[in-house]
């Protein structure tokens, strides 16, 4: 077996260099490798880090951009249908003509033609050259670049459209700053409005016109009831009152010598001048009425009622009242005493065939007023002819059942009505009647 070859010695040649392109790596000691690999992995992290992040930022921007579509055209199709016109336009110089046309809705389109639609994006001059004529509060123009330039809305209302002086429409003009050197106008027609307001401006002055002609002649109707007033409380009672004081002579002078007939004819008279005087004085207190001013005040309608009851109540009757304690009313004492004087006296009368007479006074509500009532047990009426019982005259009774003028329930309902109200009546035959009444 051939003999080992000797090692080599310190005098022998190097060993050879390593052959091109062999990793030079693998002669670095370990701990080098191990920090490039670590930086070079931390940097790929944070690129993919950032890479991350800017998709994200990327997809929020598209989302964004896609929304401020949506809102576009939302808010497009909403300015393109709406019942008003608008129109949008940039302030570019100092002059008017100079505004520029960015936006028209087709509402405006219909006030200013159909061809404006196609001229956004040119001046004013170009595109609407007729709003350069209108002068001084009416220059729409004028404050469109006021407002583009300070930011402060302002309104032309009403608007004339075509010459001033005879307009043949007029609108409500709006403008507002909708942006950097921008301002949007928006406005309504409102030409039926305004000839509306005209119309009834119109209708209010002939109204006030007729009001004068029937105050006039309420006045001349006025005059004529109190020289009416004046004759029956002169003329016709002292006549009246000669026949009364004669036939009362006749009677006790001759009354013993003249016969049953005779005797029974002055009766009659007597009655029958007596009813006369009754019905006259009614009448006069009914016509005194309508010239009376009224002094409103506070009034205890309650106390008033128990007070007159105890006044005009015949001795020996009868009579119990339950009135509702507390009950006030604002009107005129004086005829609200002479009210409740009329309705207890015609409460009295219809029930004195009842042995104990009973009465009761409160309040309710009607047509979402405070109402009074009266009510009683007497012989009632039919319903179907209520309305009769308040006008002169009128008498749902003969007068030998129940004698009477027919005047007092007139007198309630022109009291109520010259305070602002009204009375009325409800019943049934042999039932009692209550009687309504507002103050």
């Amino acid at each position: 077996m051939p003999a080992s070859a000797p090692p080599p010695s310190d005098g022998d040649a190097p060993p050879p260099a390593p052959a091109a392109g062999a990793d030079r790596s693998a002669s670095a000691p370990p701990g080098d490798d191990n920090t490039v690999f670590q930086k070079i992995s931390g940097d790929a992290a944070a690129l993919a880090r950032e890479n991350a992040a800017l998709k994200a930022e990327l997809a929020q921007l598209r989302a964004a951009a896609t929304a401020v579509q949506s809102d576009a055209v939302t808010f497009r199709a909403l300015a393109d249908n709406l019942p008003y016109g608008v129109s949008i336009w940039r302030a570019h110089g100092t002059q008017a003509a100079d505004l520029e046309l960015r936006y028209v809705n087709p509402r405006a389109s219909l006030e200013w033609g159909e061809e404006i639609g196609r001229k956004v994006g040119e001046t004013l001059a170009s595109a609407l050259p007729e709003a350069l004529e209108a002068r001084g509060p009416y220059s729409l123009p004028g404050m469109w670049l006021r407002v583009a330039r300070s930011g402060t809305p302002e309104m032309i209302d009403p608007l004339p459209t075509g010459p001033p002086d005879q307009p043949h429409g007029w609108l409500r003009a709006h403008a507002v700053p909708a942006g950097p050197d921008t301002v949007a106008m928006v406005f309504d027609n409102v030409s039926r409005h305004i000839r509306a307001e005209r119309q009834l401006r119109a209708l209010n002055n002939e109204l006030e016109h007729r009001v004068r002609e029937r105050t006039a002649r309420l006045d001349d109707l006025n005059q004529e009831l109190e020289a009416f007033s004046y004759t029956v409380s002169h003329d016709l009672r002292a006549p009246l009152r000669a026949v009364i004081g004669f036939a009362e002579a006749l009677d006790e002078d001759f009354g013993e010598t003249l016969p049953a007939e005779a005797r029974h004819y002055i009766a009659h008279i007597r009655e029958g001048a007596g009813n006369m005087r009754a019905r006259i004085n009614g009448l006069l207190t009914l016509s005194r009425l309508t010239r009376h001013e009224l002094l409103v005040e506070t009034v205890p309608i309650s106390e008033r009622v128990e007070k007159v009851l105890a006044r005009i109540c015949p001795e020996g009757r009868q009579v119990r009242l339950d009135a509702e304690p507390g009950l006030e009313v604002r009107a005129d004492p004086r005829l609200v005493d002479l009210l409740i004087e009329n309705l207890l006296s015609n409460a009295l009368k219809f029930t004195r065939t009842r042995e104990l007479a009973i009465l009761r006074f409160g309040r309710g509500v009607s047509r979402g007023r405070r109402a009074f009532f009266l009510r009683d047990n007497g012989v009632g009426f039919d319903s179907a002819h209520a309305e009769r019982m308040f006008k002169p005259f009128q008498r749902l009774h003969t007068s030998g059942q129940f004698p009477g003028t027919g005047i007092g329930l007139a007198t309630v309902q022109r009291i109520a009505h010259s305070h602002g109200g009204r009375a009325w009546a409800e019943g049934q035959p042999d039932a009692g009647a209550t009687l309504w009444f507002t103050l």
